[in-house]
């Protein structure tokens, strides 16, 4: 008996070896061409002959490059997890696989009410998501500098409304990707949901908002199902 669990013990050991192993190279797989951006970003700014538009847009890249290091562990886990599924034979079933995937979107809250954030923000980050807040307008827009998948707008913000804050941002979007933004009041009226679709807003979500709600249109947003519809 002794002897068999010894057996045992050491395939356990074996095994998490291996699957550091996988994971170890993973990691090193993803990790090395964005680190290669890093340091050429790195050396770019360092020229003091650099425009300031052309400095605003290495450092843009090398924020992007950040965002994307900031995920390799949890990708590298959920394949680890998988090929570790695959091997003893419990593959994840597809409802599964989804719920992972919201592991890896980032949403932005421009609310500035302290309340509201706390509790919108436990929501998502229930569902899986990560959630970076902005409490004003000007945040919000400081903030894109980095790369969201939705943004949630209140309209009342304290400096410029949400409306105004996305209608700069869709002037300043390619016309080929524009990031959902999705309008958070307790405004039910016709024409305030006419005012947010005009500015470029994809929908309104009205105040007190549910996590299915969220959830039903943030993932609506990325998989480009339309209209959204109350």
């Amino acid at each position: 008996m002794s002897n068999k669990n010894s057996i045992t013990a050491e395939k356990k050991t074996s095994n998490e070896m291996h699957q550091n192993f996988i994971l170890t190279h993973l990691n090193y797989a993803f990790r090395m061409p964005i680190i290669g951006i890093l340091k050429s970003a790195q050396m770019i700014c360092k020229d003091n002959s650099l425009t300031a538009d052309l400095h605003e847009h290495i450092n843009n890249i090398n924020n992007s490059a950040n965002e994307l290091l900031h995920n390799i562990d949890r990708i590298s886990n959920l394949v680890l997890s998988e090929i570790v599924a695959i091997n003893s034979g419990k593959v994840s079933s597809n409802s599964e696989i989804e719920n992972t995937q919201h592991l890896i979107k980032r949403i932005l809250l421009v609310e500035d009410n302290e309340i509201e954030q706390k509790i919108i923000s436990t929501m998502l980050k229930e569902i899986g998501y990560e959630v970076d807040i902005a409490a004003s307008g000007q945040q919000a827009l400081d903030k894109l500098r980095q790369v969201y998948d939705v943004i949630l707008m209140d309209i009342g913000l304290p400096d410029i409304t949400g409306l105004t804050v996305t209608s700069k941002i869709r002037t300043a979007e390619s016309s080929q990707k524009k990031i959902p933004i999705f309008a958070l009041t307790a405004l039910q009226d016709e024409e305030s949901k006419r005012e947010c679709l005009n500015v470029g807003m994809n929908a309104m979500i009205s105040k007190p908002v549910t996590a299915d709600v969220l959830r039903n249109y943030i993932e609506r947003s990325l998989q480009s199902q339309k209209p959204f519809d109350e």
